[in-house]
């Protein structure tokens, strides 16, 4: 398997093998819920109505929902392509339609779940303002780092809800462009 540890195949195995011919509807409505994560209430009055009108128990429903989720979760993690989820699946015991329905949902729906991922984590280190000095030192105690480039930046990084100050000084042309580069890539 592509990401599931060991400890992880036993219990996800028997629920999941359990569904019958209500997955594709279940699937749809998971992916539903992944590609609009802020709709919760919405999906759990789903989830309900789908348990009243498959006449399934609502605890149990939850538990298994709770194992399907671990997949395109520990997929989006690993990058994993759509054949990688159905092969993960099939090794968990499920039938081949099923397992070739949710790759083939994976596949669509990868991409959106990507980009909300990648949003997330963005928005995890956010870099509100920056201030940087650039210039060439005119003395120094040691001869060769007299005339070097130099690059002192301030950053203030937004951490959830708290401003954070962060320092950094380097000498030397190319690792101040790096930085840079380093910075505006990551914090944009």
């Amino acid at each position: 398997m592509q990401f599931f540890s060991p400890q992880l195949s036993c219990p996800v195995e028997v629920p999941i093998s359990t569904l019958t011919q209500q997955f594709s509807a279940l699937i749809e409505l998971l992916f539903r819920f992944l590609t609009e994560p802020k709709e919760v209430e919405r999906f759990l009055t789903q989830l309900s109505d789908f348990a009243t009108m498959n006449k399934i128990s609502l605890g149990p429903l939850k538990n298994i929902v709770k194992s399907i989720l671990l997949v395109p979760n520990g997929a989006l993690k690993r990058n994993l392509s759509s054949e990688q989820v159905r092969a993960d699946f099939i090794a968990l015991g499920l039938s081949e339609e099923k397992a070739s329905y949710f790759a083939e949902q994976w596949k669509v729906n990868s991409p959106t779940l990507t980009r909300l991922a990648v949003g997330q984590t963005l928005m995890i280190n956010q870099l509100i303002d920056m201030e940087w000095k650039f210039g060439v030192t005119a003395g120094s105690s040691e001869l060769e780092k007299v005339g070097s480039i130099f690059l002192q930046l301030k950053l203030v990084i937004k951490k959830g809800t708290q401003m954070e100050n962060v320092y950094i000084a380097r000498c030397g042309l190319w690792l101040g462009q790096n930085i840079c580069l380093l910075l505006w890539l990551r914090y944009t």
